[in-house]
């Protein structure tokens, strides 16, 4: 195998984090940690999906390359529905969480 240096910058998508801060519910706060260590120019926006759908967009800008969100989950829904998130970069190279399902009643 070999290699070839085109001289343009590499560009990678966002990463979620996994493990302790994988995109997840606990306790009242929805949790999950977003780096955009692939071609530092940080992120742009995190979608948040309900059934698809998006339900909410987190503005980063300023926030670096690396964001941590901590928030109330004001927009979970009564009855079983699927969430999950998309991390867009400055790049506009995109990730997306796992999906997690979740019944409120």
């Amino acid at each position: 195998m070999s290699l070839k240096f085109t001289g343009k910058p590499i560009d990678l998508p966002p990463e979620f984090a996994k493990g302790l801060y994988e995109f997840q519910i606990f306790g009242d706060n929805l949790e999950m940690l977003i780096t955009d260590e692939g071609d530092n120019k940080g992120l742009k926006e995190v979608r948040l999906y309900c059934d698809n759908k998006v339900v909410k967009t987190l503005d980063c800008e300023g926030k670096g390359r690396v964001h941590k969100y901590l928030s109330p989950v004001e927009f979970i829904q009564k009855g079983k529905h699927s969430y999950f998130a998309e991390a867009i970069d400055k790049g506009g190279n995109s990730a997306r969480s796992r999906t997690i399902s979740i019944e409120l009643k």
